[in-house]
C-alpha cells in the first residue's frame, strides 16, 4: 500500500469509489480508504481537509470490529493537531487512540504500542523525557511494523536524543542504526535520510545522504529537506561562514515551504537549528532575531525540549535574550518561562565562545542538556511498575521470569533495571535491591 510505502498516489479512485460511495459499502472498507486519503492530505500540505475527513469518518472507523482503524483515525488526527502546535488537542486525540486500542484490542496489542509511541513523542517535547523514555521502548518493540514513517520518527529520533541526554552514546547510535536499516530494508527514503541527519546533529560520524537514482518527485523533496538538515548539522560542528550564507537561504525556503504545508512544528524546530548554525558561526544579531521568532510559540505551545537540544549555542542566544528583553519586548509570561527554563543563564558568559572548537562540537551534548531537562525521579515517586520489578528482583528472579510474569519484553525490563540503577545511584541488582529497602521503597 502506498501509505506504508510513504507515498502520496495521485490515484483519487479511493475518494471516487469509495468515500463518495459510503453508504453503500461496508464500514470497513470505508474507514480504511479515509485513513490512507488522511494520509495523503497531510502531505499534500492540506492538513485543514484531512481534519475534516477524519471527523467524518469516526462514525465509520467505530463501527469496524478492532480498533486498528479507530486508532490509526486517532494517531493522524493528533499529528495533524501536533504540526499546528495544538498539543492539547494532540494529546486529546492520542491518549484516545491508546484508550481505545486497550479497551478494543488489548494493552499489549499492535495498536496500543503504535499509539504509545506518538504519545512519547508528546511527552518528550513537552520536557517529561522520564516518561517519554519508557513509552518509546514500549513502542520500539514493534521494531519495522510502526506504521507509517511519521509514526516511526519519534521512537528513533527522539529516543537516540534522551540516549545522548543519559551519557550513553553507544545506546544512541545503536537506535539510530535500528532506524536507518528500518528505512532501508523497507525503501522508506524519508526515515532513512532522518536517522542520517540526525547522526550528523548528535556528532557522530556520518556520510550525507544521497538520491536514489529511481527517486520519485516526492522523494527528491523529502531528502532535499534532509540534506539541508544534514547540512545545517554538520555546521553546528565546522565553522564555515562562507557555507552558513550559502545554505541560509536554502533553509529560509525551506522553513516558508514546511508553513505553507501546515507543518509548522517542524519549521519550529528547524529554526531553531538554523539560529544555533548561526550562533555557533558568530552572526549573533541573525541569531536572536531567528531565535526570538519561535520562542513565543514554544511557550504557548509548552514544548521547551526543542529549545534543551539546542544545547550551548541555543542556551547563548536565550541568555543574552533574557538579559535584554527591552531589545524585542516579549510577554512577561514568555520571559518568566525562558527564566524557568534556563535557570543559569548568567553562568553561560563563564562558557566558551562560539570561536572556541569545543563550543559547537556537540549539539545535543549530554553534560549540557542535563542542566535543563526534567530530572529524574526520586525514589519515593518510583511507578508502580518500578515497584514490581524491584520486588520480583527481591524475590530472586531473572530478567526472562520478570518478563514472562509481567507480560512485558526482556529488553522493556534491563530497561526499567537501567532506569533504577540512575534513580537509586547503583549499579548492580543486589545494590539497588539493598538500596531501595534502605530507602524504605521495599519492605
Amino acid at each position: 500500500m502506498a501509505m506504508y510505502q510513504d507515498r502520496v498516489s495521485d490515484d483519487h479512485r479511493l475518494k471516487d469509489e469509495v468515500l463518495e460511495e459510503s453508504e453503500r459499502l461496508h464500514p470497513w472498507t470505508v474507514s480504511v480508504a479515509a485513513n490512507v486519503v488522511t494520509f495523503f492530505e497531510i502531505h499534500r500540505g492540506r492538513g485543514p481537509e484531512a481534519d475534516r475527513l477524519q471527523r467524518w469518518a469516526q462514525q465509520y472507523h467505530r463501527q469496524v470490529v478492532g480498533s486498528f482503524s479507530e486508532v490509526y483515525g486517532e494517531c493522524f488526527a493528533g499529528l495533524i493537531a501536533f504540526h499546528n502546535l495544538d498539543i492539547a488537542l494532540a494529546q486529546h486525540h492520542w491518549e484516545n487512540a491508546f484508550r481505545t486500542a486497550c479497551e478494543r484490542s488489548g494493552r499489549q496489542s499492535h495498536a496500543a504500542k503504535l499509539s504509545l509511541g506518538l504519545v512519547g513523542k508528546l511527552l518528550y517535547h513537552r520536557g517529561e523525557v522520564d516518561r517519554a523514555e519508557e513509552l518509546f521502548e514500549e513502542a520500539l518493540q514493534l521494531g519495522q511494523r510502526a506504521g507509517v514513517v511519521d509514526f516511526m520518527f519519534p521512537v528513533y529520533e527522539s529516543l537516540a536524543y534522551i540516549r545522548i541526554r543519559r551519557g550513553d552514546a553507544d545506546g544512541a547510535w545503536d537506535i539510530i542504526e535500528k532506524g536507518e536499516q528500518a528505512g532501508l530494508s523497507l525503501q522508506l527514503t524519508r526515515l532513512w535520510a532522518r536517522m542520517v541527519a540526525t547522526k550528523e546533529r548528535l556528532g557522530f560520524e556520518a556520510r550525507r545522504p544521497s538520491l536514489p537514482l529511481d527517486a520519485t518527485g516526492r522523494e527528491k523533496a523529502n531528502i532535499e529537506g534532509e540534506l539541508l538538515r544534514y547540512d545545517l548539522s554538520h555546521l553546528l560542528h565546522t565553522e564555515d561562514p562562507a557555507a552558513v550564507a550559502t545554505i541560509r537561504p536554502q533553509a529560509e525556503a525551506l522553513l516558508v515551504e514546511l508553513q505553507k504545508q501546515g507543518n509548522h512544528f517542524q519549521s519550529l524546530r528547524d529554526q531553531i537549528l538554523l539560529a544555533a548554525v548561526l550562533e555557533v558561526n558568530g552572526l549573533t544579531e541573525a541569531a536572536d532575531e531567528m531565535l526570538r521568532e519561535v520562542l513565543p510559540d514554544c511557550e504557548a505551545a509548552g514544548i521547551p525540549q526543542p529549545l534543551v537540544e539546542g544545547g550551548r549555542p541555543i542556551q547563548r542566544i536565550v541568555s543574552r535574550l533574557i538579559d535584554s528583553p527591552e531589545s524585542w519586548h516579549p510577554r512577561t509570561r514568555t520571559l518568566d518561562w525562558m527564566r524557568k527554563l534556563f535557570p543559569t543563564h548568567a553562568a553561560l558568559e563563564e562558557e566558551p565562545s562560539a570561536a572556541d572548537p569545543e563550543a559547537g562540537r556537540t549539539f545535543a551534548r549530554p553534560d549540557e542538556i542535563d542542566r535543563f531537562a526534567t530530572l529524574a525521579p526520586k525514589p519515593k515517586s518510583l511507578s508502580e511498575r518500578e515497584r514490581e520489578i524491584l520486588h520480583l528482583v527481591d524475590a530472586g528472579y531473572t530478567n526472562r521470569e520478570i518478563a514472562e510474569r509481567l507480560f512485558i519484553g526482556r529488553n522493556t525490563v534491563k530497561w526499567y533495571l537501567r532506569k533504577l540503577y540512575r534513580t537509586l545511584g547503583v549499579s548492580t541488582r543486589d545494590d539497588c535491591v539493598r538500596r531501595a529497602k534502605s530507602l524504605k521503597v521495599l519492605p
